[in-house]
C-alpha cells in the first residue's frame, strides 16, 4: 500500500490527543477530527481542522487515522460499530493506535482490520501530557514495517524516538515493560519524598543531590516533582496506572511471567479506584504515605 493522500484523521482528543492533534497540523498537515462532543474541539475547528460527523466520514476523506482512546472496546467501536471507520466499506487505511491496549487486542484488531485491505499499527507512546504537549513522546511500534516506514514522518510530529519492535503486539509488550519499570519509579518517588521530609532534609536539596546518579530519569523527575508538589501539572491519573498494571498482570499470565511488583503495585493503588479517585492525577498517592 502506498500513502497518497495529505489528510491525517484523529479520534480520541484528550488530555494527550490534543496536543498530539496540535503537533500535526503545525507541520502542515489537513487534520480531520471526530468526538463525541464536538463543542469540545471548538478551538481545533477554528485553528483548521476539520469536523466529521461520524468514524465512517471521517475514514472516506484520509488514508491514515491516528486513535488515542481509553480502551480496546473502545478501538473495535471506533472501527467497527454502527457508522464505524469500517461500516461502509472503507478499504486500503492505515490506523496508528497510540492507546494501551493487551497485546492479544492488538492482534486481533490488527487481523480484522487485514480484512478491509487495511493495516493497523500498534504504536504505544510514552512521556505522559507534558510530553504531548512538548512534542517528544516515545513510541514502540508493532505491524508491518514497510507501512511504519510512511508514517514516520507524521510519527515525528509529536514524538522524539520510534522504535520498531515487530509484528502486531510488539509495540504494546514494549510498552507493558516500559509500564513495570515506571510504576515502580512512580511509587518509589513518593516515597522517597516521604522519606525525606520524615528525615527532616530539604527535599529540593535532595532531589539536586540525587541528581545525574543511577535514580535519575524523566520518569523520576516527573513524579518527584507530582510527589513535592500539590500544584503541580498533572502527570497522569490513577485510572490510567490501574489499567496499565491490569494489562500487565493480565499479560504475565499468558507469557508465563511472575508479575512480582506489578502484582503488589496494583494492590497498593487500585483502591484508589474503589474510593471514586480513578479520576485524579497521581498525586492523591501521597495519602499512602501520610
Amino acid at each position: 500500500m502506498v500513502i497518497k493522500k495529505q489528510g491525517v484523521g484523529f479520534i480520541g482528543l484528550g488530555l494527550m490527543g490534543k496536543p498530539m492533534a496540535e503537533h500535526i497540523m503545525k507541520k502542515g498537515y489537513v487534520l480531520y477530527i471526530w468526538g463525541r462532543d464536538k463543542n469540545k474541539y471548538s478551538d481545533l475547528i477554528r485553528d483548521g481542522a476539520v469536523w466529521c460527523a461520524n468514524p465512517s466520514v471521517l475514514a472516506a476523506k484520509i488514508d491514515v487515522c491516528v486513535l488515542c482512546v481509553t480502551s480496546g472496546e473502545v478501538v473495535k467501536e471506533i472501527l467497527f460499530g454502527i457508522e464505524g471507520f469500517f461500516s461502509t466499506g472503507n478499504k486500503r487505511k492505515v490506523i496508528i493506535e497510540h492507546s494501551t491496549l493487551l497485546p492479544s487486542d492488538a492482534m486481533s484488531i490488527a487481523t480484522k482490520v487485514k480484512l478491509f485491505d487495511s493495516y493497523y499499527l500498534d504504536a504505544p507512546v510514552t512521556g505522559s501530557v507534558v510530553g504531548a504537549q512538548n512534542a517528544s513522546l516515545v513510541a514502540f511500534m508493532g505491524g508491518d514495517k514497510s507501512i511504519f516506514k510512511q508514517v514516520e514522518g507524521l510519527l515525528g510530529s509529536y514524538c522524539c524516538k520510534m522504535t520498531y519492535m515487530g509484528d502486531n503486539g510488539a509495540g504494546l509488550s514494549t510498552k507493558m515493560c516500559n509500564q513495570i519499570v515506571l510504576a515502580n519509579i512512580l511509587l518509589s518517588a513518593f516515597e522517597m519524598v516521604s522519606f525525606a521530609n520524615n528525615s527532616h532534609l530539604p527535599i529540593d536539596k535532595v532531589l539536586g543531590a540525587l541528581q545525574g546518579g543511577l535514580v535519575d530519569s524523566k520518569g523520576w523527575r516527573l513524579f518527584c516533582q507530582s510527589a513535592k508538589d500539590p500544584k503541580a501539572a498533572d502527570a497522569t491519573f490513577i485510572k490510567n496506572v490501574v489499567k496499565d498494571l491490569r494489562y500487565i498482570v493480565a499479560s504475565a499470565k499468558h507469557n508465563g511471567t511472575q508479575p512480582l511488583s506489578s502484582k503488589h503495585n496494583l494492590d497498593l493503588i487500585e483502591p484508589f479506584i474503589d474510593m471514586g479517585l480513578g479520576g485524579e492525577d497521581v498525586k492523591v498517592l501521597n495519602r499512602l504515605f501520610s
